[in-house]
């Protein structure tokens, strides 16, 4: 994308980070239920999903704006942290500030500055060799 796209990265971004937490919901609830995981390890599951998640979209994002490194991963970690408190509200009509949810914000921003401050990556390209030119 190029860097008047910055926008729509930050969103794409954000819905594949929450699209990545809320499959990672599922697979740790069907863990539990069919008692492979237990009860006592789904909060540690729970932040290393949302970690995961921030990571990826902050890395997608990363790769797709203009904007650095650092404050385009940041920016989709926030957006993320927004969407997924937008959807805690929708289902259960409030909001809390509680451990679990601080280690949860937590979690997203770690995600995000680990994606921000990994090294790109992507092609590297060789140097031409230097040609024998005419005289």
């Amino acid at each position: 994308m190029s860097k008047g796209k910055w926008g729509k990265a930050l969103a794409l971004g954000g819905l594949l980070a929450l699209g990545i937490w809320l499959l990672w919901q599922m697979g740790l609830a069907l863990l539990t239920v069919k008692s492979v995981l237990p009860e006592n390890a789904l909060i540690p599951g729970q932040w290393a999903g949302a970690f995961l998640a921030a990571f990826t979209g902050g890395r997608f994002t990363v790769r797709r704006s203009g904007l650095g490194p650092l404050p385009a991963a940041m920016a989709v970690a926030a957006v993320f942290a927004g969407m997924a408190a937008l959807l805690g509200f929708l289902i259960f009509g409030e909001l809390s500030l509680g451990g679990r949810s601080l280690g949860l914000l937590a979690a997203v921003g770690l995600g995000g500055l680990a994606a921000g401050l990994l090294p790109r990556g992507g092609k590297r390209r060789k140097k031409a060799p230097a040609r024998k030119g005419r005289r």
